[in-house]
């Protein structure tokens, strides 16, 4: 569910170092612009019981509103499920006894478009966006209307927290920091650096492909679990991206906009790290 973090994981290329750097600043992620995976989300929910069928590893729960342990996720450790009326299912994850996710899905009264609300809670600060999917296939007969599988068509809405990032580039290096507490400072030489604001064991590499375009390549416990390449374009005032999530096993891309240059002073010493 976190394809949202093609924007957050975004870093950039180093500039000469008689230039200033064109990706300095703030960059806003165009949520809008999302192109979404065409393979269907699938659900289950009926004889008070819910399958996420389309998870990595797909698990199923019983819909008492309990947390109840789910093993192989990557996100989160348990899972509770509430039904609350013929058109609205509410979901909660924890993480380590912390909460991690809540998602609403709403149905519409044609029981053909889904709009699904998420809130990613683990960095302590709330990261929201609103999905709205079409129905690919109904479910079983007596099953709940979520039931069946649903393509993701659109983003309506995202919160600054999952939009926004700045980035701050020097001849052999970059740093990167997002709202929410995600941040790391890492040289192009290839070498994994450690993330913070994520789960520990989280590194990032870097690899210049041309003067305009980079690969990030994101590793859990030194297993690589995402690929963003993004690609600056002439004007410099647009970014391109394409993100591979390993785990989910989905490909979004998608742009991001240069809101303002990044401030001289005081704001950019939370950026320098002992690799700049």
């Amino acid at each position: 569910m976190r394809l949202m973090f093609a924007a957050i994981g975004l870093i950039a290329v180093a500039a000469p170092a008689h230039a200033a750097s064109p990706f300095d600043g703030i960059w806003i992620w165009d949520a809008a612009s999302t192109e979404l995976p065409s393979e269907p989300d699938v659900y289950q929910l009926g004889q008070g019981r819910f399958r996420g069928v389309s998870c990595p590893s797909p698990y199923a729960v019983m819909t008492d509103g309990q947390p109840q342990p789910v093993a192989g996720q990557s996100g989160f450790d348990t899972v509770a499920i509430v039904v609350e009326s013929p058109q609205r299912v509410r979901l909660a994850t924890t993480k380590g006894k912390r909460p991690a996710t809540q998602i609403t899905y709403t149905l519409a009264p044609s029981g053909a478009e889904l709009v699904t609300d998420i809130s990613d809670l683990l960095s302590g600060t709330a990261v929201t966006w609103r999905t709205v999917s079409q129905r690919v296939t109904p479910g079983a007969t007596g099953d709940h209307a979520l039931s069946g599988s649903w393509r993701q068509t659109r983003i309506e809405a995202a919160s600054e927290s999952a939009t926004t990032v700045r980035l701050k580039v020097t001849r052999t290096s970059v740093a990167f920091s997002d709202p929410t507490g995600f941040r790391y400072n890492a040289r192009f030489d290839g070498k994994d650096y450690p993330v913070s604001g994520m789960a520990a064991g989280r590194t990032a590499s870097v690899r210049r492909i041309s003067p305009s375009s980079f690969e990030e390549t994101q590793k859990q416990d030194g297993k690589i679990v995402s690929i963003i390449v993004l690609t600056v374009d002439p004007d410099q005032k647009t970014a391109r991206y394409v993100f591979q999530d390993l785990v989910e096993g989905v490909t979004t891309q998608g742009t991001l906009n240069k809101r303002q240059p990044d401030p001289v002073g005081k704001r950019n010493k939370e950026h320098e790290g002992s690799v700049l």
